[in-house]
């Protein structure tokens, strides 16, 4: 059991508590005005912010090894992700911050980045939610949205894992219905993705659990999990 605030022993109170603070944080930060950098201490920002009123390390590096339950997947080894974190901002500014992009070449790049951050999965526990919240700020910066209500958790978090590993395009073909122009029902969209978020966390068993035989971190060409759905 995670270390927390309030001394909560059950999982499952613990990820309600978590979902909870997250939701009201989240109100908060996406009235803000858009970062011009969206780098992988931006997201960290966004994890402090998010459960900062529930975890003592919100925000923090991950120090232990963990695996995407169920699937055999290891995330990023602690050892290798600055190194990392640094080869995946860079490329995230290469690409412009995927501002000034047609619909099309966002879905792909922003597939793309996702499934980095995914393979990255710098903290300990809330990484689905604070990259929810992380791709919605970046979308909105670039003059889109996601409507998660086109989303399906199970699926994403397939295809996330998929693009973690394997190719992110299953991902970006599966993100072109979801992703559309801003400028409409904005004002519930987070609220939204943190509600289908929660439902992704209730069997954590699932969600992350600590990695017992260490393998290599993904490389540039390798490796992702993703967070929408579900990487935790």
């Amino acid at each position: 059991m995670l270390v927390n605030h309030y001394n909560i022993t059950n999982a499952e109170q613990l990820d309600a508590a978590m979902n909870d603070a997250a939701s009201v944080r989240w109100a908060q930060l996406r009235t803000e005005p858009v970062p011009e950098r969206f780098d992988v201490d931006y997201l960290r920002e966004v994890h402090r912010r998010l459960f900062a009123d529930v975890l003592p390390f919100a925000g923090q590096w991950r120090t232990v090894n963990v695996q995407a339950g169920g699937t055999g997947i290891t995330y990023c080894r602690p050892e290798f992700m600055l190194a990392e974190a640094t080869r995946i901002d860079a490329g995230l500014q290469a690409d412009g911050y995927l501002q000034g992009l047609d619909q099309s070449s966002f879905v792909e790049r922003l597939a793309y980045h996702w499934g980095e951050l995914t393979a990255l999965h710098p903290m300990r526990d809330g990484n689905t939610r604070s990259q929810s919240a992380f791709v919605s700020r970046l979308a909105q910066s670039a003059g889109y949205r996601l409507d998660w209500r086109r989303i399906e958790v199970d699926e994403l978090r397939r295809l996330r894992l998929q693009a973690m590993s394997v190719d992110h395009r299953p991902l970006a073909d599966y993100l072109r219905q979801a992703i559309v122009p801003a400028g409409s029902a904005l004002d519930t969209e987070l609220e939204r993705t943190m509600r289908l978020v929660a439902r992704s966390f209730p069997d954590r068993a699932r969600a992350e659990k600590p990695a017992s035989t260490p393998t290599a971190s993904r490389s540039t060409s390798e490796t992702r999990e993703t967070s929408r759905g579900l990487e935790r």
